[in-house]
């Protein structure tokens, strides 16, 4: 394995370590100029597309229905005042999530947090609901850690 690739695999585990010490993450939109986060709940695949279920009604989405460019952070905020920070961001664009898709999305997002009641794949499905799957496809990907200098890691 070359030296790049062998890079690329560590840091592909430390962004899963990170990703995988939180369950929330920091969700960046924009409308306008006007700058918007919000904390989502998240789950991610082997690509790191993010996954996440989100009210239609909520600001962070109607920013994305007229602009789906976003930006994610993700680090747990049980790191010490004093210690090397570590995170990861990404940027990507937003999609709800459709037909069979929907089952994928409802295996990694509830394999990884608990289901609340009701929240079944025919819910998700019908038209109606509320709450909805959507999908960020990571088109960058880099990771930060203070150990490592103050420069982020490119890792996709």
């Amino acid at each position: 394995m070359s030296k790049l690739n062998s890079t690329k695999t560590s840091l592909k585990k430390l962004v899963k370590k990170c990703m995988n010490s939180t369950f929330y993450c920091t969700l960046a939109t924009h409308e306008k100029g006007n700058p918007w986060v919000a904390p989502v709940a998240f789950a991610y695949d082997n690509n790191f597309n993010i996954y996440f279920v989100s009210s239609q009604s909520s600001r962070h989405m109607k920013d994305i229905s007229r602009n789906n460019k976003v930006a994610v952070a993700i680090y747990t905020t049980v790191q010490k005042a004093t210690s090397p920070k570590i995170g990861v961001q990404l940027e990507g664009k937003v999609r709800q999530v459709k037909g069979l898709e929907i089952l994928k999305a409802y295996k990694v997002y509830f394999g990884r947090l608990v289901a609340w009641e009701g929240a079944t794949v025919a819910y998700f499905r019908s038209r109606g609901a509320e709450w909805k799957f959507y999908k960020v496809n990571t088109s960058k990907l880099f990771y930060f850690n203070q150990k490592f200098g103050e420069e982020r890691q490119a890792v996709k």
